[in-house]
């Protein structure tokens, strides 16, 4: 019974001996396991960061209840989420042409439509 959480062991099963309980109960599999095998995660160091950025930083962690690390760590993942001008006028480039003459875009913005 070692390493099973309590949760398993005082599941409420009427009658159930603790053996009956944890032949019914899923194994425990800690949730960061499961998460690295789908995610590749490397360690980043950076240097020579200013007192006062850390502390505005960690200021604004603080009303999340995030670590400074947890906290960065979404900045960079928000920061590589979104596409750069490239990427965006690659992306735009990629669509569907809509077939539009002079005078059907102009009364479609003169409509109020933008």
């Amino acid at each position: 019974m070692v390493g099973l959480p309590t949760t398993i062991l005082h599941s409420p099963i009427p009658g159930a001996s603790c053996a009956a309980r944890l032949a019914f109960a899923r194994p425990y599999v800690a949730p960061s396991v499961s998460i690295l095998a789908f995610m590749m995660t490397e360690t980043l160091e950076v240097r020579d960061i200013p007192g006062t950025d850390v502390a505005v930083l960690r200021k604004r962690a603080s009303p999340s209840k995030m670590s400074l690390s947890a906290y960065v760590r979404e900045l960079i993942r928000e920061e590589a989420a979104r596409l750069d001008m490239e990427e965006a006028l690659t992306k735009i480039g990629a669509r569907e042409r809509i077939p539009a003459e002079g005078e059907h875009v102009r009364s479609y913005i003169e409509a109020g439509h933008r």
